[in-house]
């Protein structure tokens, strides 16, 4: 329905350039214009959730790998001792 009165303002303004239709036509051309730019931002939000979520999941994989590689120090540690423990 928006779209009849865009044609009407058009045709309007081509009629009688009245100050009320200039403005009404800046203002179409301004929300437009924000309608745009929100949609980029939303865009930009989205694709900044998902590298988060990705990031986040890179940090948890790290974190196990982590504790895997200490608790094997930890057993080649103890391993170690008792190998010296049983040479003396």
């Amino acid at each position: 329905m928006s779209g009849f009165y865009e044609v009407c303002a058009e045709e309007l303004f081509h009629v009688h350039p009245d100050p009320v239709i200039l403005e009404l036509n800046n203002l179409q051309n301004q929300l437009k214009e924000k309608d745009r730019e929100l949609g980029a931002a939303l865009s930009e939000v989205k694709a900044l959730k998902a590298t988060e979520v990705l990031k986040d999941r890179a940090l948890e994989e790290l974190g196990n790998e982590f504790q895997r590689l200490e608790g094997k120090l930890k057993m080649e540690n103890l391993l170690e001792q008792k190998n010296l423990d049983i040479k003396d």
